[in-house]
């Protein structure tokens, strides 16, 4: 999982400037490196490293980044996250004068096409999906980009949006099944690309619709063009963007994140309703469940858990005992809020469950009488192929223990789980239209 942006304004040479707070805005989806590329079209100029976008970015160094067209990128902690030759943009060349590159997804034959590319006598430097996008779009025996791109779509199988700067535009593609999202936002002087449509709001700009799956979209001097490549039949969009990664503010698909998130939480009530005296949540991204669950129940609501705002998320660390080390720091209970009081304590997911122990035992430690654990997503059971880091089965919770075992290991009087039917009503569908392979190991394609 990443945040990608694409910017071109006809007459602004500082759009790093508008990328870098579009990157802040998209900061949720990944604090392991920053990237931005800019081209002027002479030349091209990248500045990446890993940390956070305030860390990459300085005043000085934005504004040597000059021109009128740019990409940045925030990539979060996977294996090769740590390694700088990881980080994106990807600056190349080619036929096509592809002078940056960057993606947020995963390609489900990515070690096929490496290997295949590599016995044609390709060479390649990275295990990264964008250099062999970028590869086959070089191999293509078309002269012309957009057929190019079009061709290494048919290659790929996976998820994925990919923005691409040349010298004269930018070039967006959404994977057939739309699994990853991707919206297009336009500015006071051209159009912009983004992950997440609350990027545009920070840049001023304002959201106009969702890259279609299997869409590839251009931006230049023209401005904006669409071409439709061929789409599946079905689409599959990550129901857990919706759960946890997306921000609330944002929409998807039409969709209001923070409205799927409290609508999650009044079916939650429903299908596991309990006497309790307080609703607190593990802030943040169970906080719109939280409240509709509050809502619903029509118990009140309370902040119970003080939460410090200078530590990242903690799902999107690389490592376990990062992960545990970021819960210490990140969450301490409010006493008054808990002591002796009988708690419903909502969050998004539970995925290893070693922060849910651990809140529960400071919980525990400042008085709760009694905890009962409530979760807007069904269990997760599964590895995700598509770009989510849920890690092996075998670290997954609720593949190993049984919902009761589960409540047991994590100390909690009673634990409830959104069903997946109530996801599905959450995001006003009927039941198709998303991907819940992490909840219900059945994908959209072959893995």
């Amino acid at each position: 999982m990443s945040g990608i942006i694409g910017i071109y304004e006809k007459n602004n040479m500082g759009v790093a400037f508008l990328a870098h707070l579009g990157l802040m805005a998209l900061q949720h989806r990944g604090q392991q490196s920053a990237g931005i590329a800019v081209c002027n079209k002479e030349e091209i100029r990248c500045l990446k490293n890993k940390g956070l976008v305030s860390d990459v970015f300085t005043q000085e160094s934005l504004n040597e980044l000059k021109g009128n067209m740019c990409l940045g990128h925030v990539k979060y902690g996977m294996e090769a996250a740590d390694v700088i030759e990881y980080t994106e943009p990807f600056c190349l060349s080619d036929k096509f004068s592809c002078k940056a590159m960057a993606m947020s997804g995963s390609f489900v034959n990515g070690q096929k096409l490496k290997r295949d590319l590599l016995e044609q006598g390709s060479i390649l430097t990275t295990n990264s999906d964008v250099e062999l996008f970028a590869c086959l779009i070089g191999k293509s025996k078309t002269d012309k980009i957009l057929e190019a791109v079009s061709d290494a779509m048919k290659i790929i199988k996976g998820s994925y949006t990919i923005t691409i700067l040349t010298e004269n535009e930018i070039i967006a593609v959404r994977d057939p099944l739309g699994i990853k999202p991707l919206t297009i936002g336009e500015l006071k002087d051209g159009y912009a690309i983004s992950s997440e449509s609350c990027a545009f709001d920070i840049m001023g700009g304002k959201l106009i619709r969702d890259v279609l799956p299997g869409e590839i979209v251009l931006i230049n001097e023209n401005g904006l063009e669409s071409y439709q490549t061929k789409k599946d039949e079905i689409k599959a969009i990550c129901a857990f963007e919706y759960v946890y990664f997306a921000r609330p503010d944002s929409y998807m698909d039409k969709l209001s994140i923070n409205r799927a998130r409290e609508r999650a939480g009044e079916i939650l009530y429903k299908e596991h309703p309990v006497d309790a005296d307080v609703v607190i949540v593990i802030p943040d991204s169970g906080t719109p469940a939280a409240l509709g669950f509050s809502k619903e129940s029509k118990i009140p609501f309370a902040n119970g858990l003080l939460k410090n705002r200078y530590v990242g998320r903690t799902f999107i660390e690389p490592t376990q005992s990062m992960r545990e080390e970021g819960v210490k720091i990140k969450l301490n209970p409010m006493r008054d809020v808990v002591e002796g009081k009988r708690i419903v304590l909502v969050d998004d997911s539970i995925v290893r469950g070693t922060t849910t122990q651990n809140i529960i035992k400071a919980l525990r430690n400042v008085g709760a009488k009694e905890i009962h654990v409530r979760i807007s997503s069904p269990t997760v059971r599964a590895s995700c192929y598509f770009g989510v880091d849920t890690s092996d089965e075998q670290n997954l919770i609720a593949n190993i223990l049984t919902v009761d075992e589960i409540r047991k290991k994590i100390g909690a009087d009673s634990l409830g789980f959104i069903s997946v039917e109530g996801l599905y009503k959450s995001l006003n569908s009927l039941g198709s239209g998303y991907c819940m392979g992490c909840f219900t190991k059945e994908y959209p394609m072959e893995v």
